[in-house]
C-alpha cells in the first residue's frame, strides 16, 4: 500500500540558511519590550519572503506591536509551504521575541 502526498501541504518554516532575527527596539521601548512576546500571523510567498503580517496577541503596547510588525514583513524569510514539491503561498503563526 503506497501514500501520495500530492494533496498535503507542508507549511512554512524557518530556513536554516537564514536566520530571523529579532526586532530591534527603539531605546523610548526598550522598558516595555522587556520579555515582551507578540504573536503574529504571517502570509509567506513561494520565495519565501513575507507578503503580510497581522498581529494575533500584542505586546500591550501598539508602538511595540507596529515595530514587530514592520520588522518581520520586511526582515524575516522562510523555506516556503510546498504543495506537490513546489513552492506555494501560505499562512504561518509564529511568536516574535524582542532583543
Amino acid at each position: 500500500m503506497t501514500t501520495s502526498m500530492a494533496g498535503q501541504v507542508l507549511p512554512p518554516r524557518p530556513d536554516p540558511y537564514y536566520i530571523n532575527k529579532a526586532p530591534e527596539v527603539p531605546d523610548d521601548l526598550r522598558l516595555d519590550a522587556t520579555k515582551a512576546v507578540v504573536t503574529l500571523r504571517l502570509l509567506v510567498q513561494p520565495d519565501g519572503f513575507v507578503e503580510q503580517a497581522f498581529l494575533v496577541k500584542g505586546t500591550g503596547s501598539a508602538a511595540l506591536d507596529k515595530v514587530a510588525l514592520a520588522f518581520v514583513e520586511a526582515n524575516w524569510r522562510f523555506q516556503p509551504a510546498m504543495s506537490g514539491g513546489k513552492p506555494v503561498q501560505a499562512w504561518t503563526t509564529v511568536r516574535v521575541h524582542f532583543a
